[in-house]
């Protein structure tokens, strides 16, 4: 320092050490370009928003979103967004999340330059916690891949579950104890279960629980094997009880089938059920109906045969009743043979009806004049130990129809009503008018519309419960036993009122008895019998 004015002017010097400054300021500079560096090279998208702005971003966001560096770092966010309600879903999340320091992590949408939309994880924190109007460091991850990944898979799985649960079999997917893990919506329906209550059962468990006897058995358990050891398919039929509304239950046949889960080490089976119950029935109805064919070709046969011989019979009584040596008693007793000839006859014409030889002689006629004309013969079918209870309608019933198709119908159910009523009993017998108007009648019910001329058979016997009702029309099905029915006798009845464009009505109850009714069309007023 100079001292002016003095003789001995003199220097001050002061001197300070600023060498560990300046490696602090280089050491800071270092830790700044090492920042800036890694904040340029990171392959994470990272950026900075102050006031709902990009004020800040580093290549690898610019590469994520395709803008370039100085179009982005002035784009306000809401552009990001592909739509105004996830802005405000995303910026609410942050809001709340960021509160008091936090990070907010959200899952959202964001829209590049080109217009693609990208899924992103968005994590972001406040840079000045009690200051959050200056800004915040955000970063992106881009998910597009796992998410689509994500999408594929969901898809994949709903369209697998469509075709699971569209299958028209049951589906019931297994561990390997053979407990359920899996089933699906036929499964659920044919045993009237939901996933809950048959998850963790056994199979056994399951099928169990709807056999007849005891669980369903050594096939299942060999199908079962076949598929842990991965051999060919063994199908085996299982025999059970089906639940149905009204808590009833139906005989079913399902045809089991298992298949393994080529899934490594689970070693899972999917077993696969088909009702084939349907099947079997009209595989048998068509066996019956070609042991039908085979009997109808018989009985045509043989008809044919003894209607010649009944007509050289008739011809040689009509001859004796000309002769001139014959008395009068004779000539009565001829009559009464010609008659058992003309039954004969009609017996032939039956069979030739049946095998469907002969078509059927349609003429006008009174149902109840066709009812009494052989209300004697059915007194004698019955015998004494049945009361006939025997009744008509007031007024004609005019039908256009087979005389001895009618008779036929009569007759067999008549037949039927007796056998039932083995311990005695009273049959009623009687016609009627009926009048409908769309009602459902007949086996199966059909709404009806019509005048129609009825008959109705009804006894006091053993009954039939539902069971036997649905077969009861079936050719060859009887309940009496090989030696005492054929099985034909209302298969016949079934034909004769298909014929005549009829239905058949049947109820029953076992100890109490049955009632067949019987409807055909009533003839137009101009048609007399």
């Amino acid at each position: 320092m100079l001292q002016p004015g003095t003789p001995d002017e003199s220097i001050i010097v002061f001197a300070s050490d600023i060498a560990s400054q300046r490696g602090t300021a280089s050491r800071l500079q270092q830790r700044e370009d090492l920042l800036r560096t890694l904040y340029r090279t990171t392959p994470n998208p990272i950026g900075i928003v102050i006031q709902d702005t990009v004020v800040e971003a580093n290549p690898a966001m610019c590469e994520l979103l395709g803008y370039p560096m100085e179009t982005l770092t002035c784009l306000p966010t809401e552009r990001l967004h592909h739509t105004h309600a996830e802005l405000l879903r995303v910026r609410h999340a942050i809001q709340t999340q960021c509160a008091g320091g936090g990070i907010a992590t959200v899952s959202t949408q964001w829209r590049r330059q080109d217009g693609q939309l990208v899924d992103i994880v968005l994590r972001t924190k406040h840079l000045y916690p009690d200051r959050p109007h200056l800004g915040r460091l955000f970063a992106a991850t881009d998910v597009t891949w796992e998410r689509q990944a994500q999408r594929t898979l969901a898809n994949s799985e709903a369209e697998l579950q469509a075709i699971h649960d569209g299958a028209p079999i049951a589906m019931i997917l297994l561990d390997r104890h053979a407990h359920c893990r899996r089933l699906n919506r036929r499964a659920r329906e044919l045993f009237g279960l939901d996933d809950p209550q048959a998850i963790g059962k056994t199979i056994h468990q399951l099928l169990g629980a709807h056999a007849p006897d005891a669980a369903p058995t050594e096939c299942l358990d060999r199908a079962l094997d076949d598929a842990r050891q991965g051999r060919a398919t063994h199908r085996a039929e299982l025999h059970l009880k089906i639940p149905q509304p009204g808590d009833t239950r139906r005989d079913a046949i399902l045809l089991a089938s298992a298949t393994p889960i080529p899934d490594r080490s689970e070693g899972r089976i999917l077993l696969c059920l088909e009702d084939i119950t349907e099947q079997k029935r009209l595989a048998e109805q068509i066996q019956q109906a070609q042991r039908t064919e085979i009997l109808g070709q018989l009985a045509g046969g043989i008809a044919h045969d003894f209607n010649n011989t009944l007509a050289a019979l008739t011809l040689h009584l009509d001859l004796l009743q000309t002769h001139p040596e014959v008395s009068p008693s004779l000539h009565r007793e001829l009559e009464e043979l010609k008659s058992e000839v003309r039954h004969g006859t009609k017996l032939t014409r039956q069979l030739l009806l049946f095998s469907r030889k002969q078509p059927p002689c349609i003429q006008a006629l009174d149902l109840n004049q066709a009812l009494l004309d052989v209300k004697k013969m059915i007194g004698h079918l019955l015998g004494s130990r049945i009361r006939l209870a025997l009744s008509t309608e007031a007024t004609p019933l005019p039908i256009v129809a087979d005389l001895v198709m009618i008779e036929q119908i009569v007759m067999n159910l008549c037949i039927n009503a007796r056998d039932s009523m083995a311990e005695g009993g009273t049959l009623t017998v009687r016609t009627f008018r009926l009048q409908t108007t769309g009602e459902p009648h007949g086996i199966p019910p059909q709404p009806r519309t019509g005048a129609w001329a009825c008959l109705s058979v009804a006894d006091t016997g053993c009954g039939m419960p539902p069971s036997t009702l649905q077969h009861i029309f079936e050719p060859f099905f009887t309940t009496k036993g090989p030696q005492r029915g054929t099985g034909l006798g209302l298969a016949t009845v079934h034909n004769a009122i298909a014929t005549h464009h009829g239905w058949i009505d049947v109820t029953s109850t076992p100890g109490v008895g049955s009632t067949f009714t019987v409807g055909i069309p009533l003839a137009p007023a101009s048609v007399n019998p």
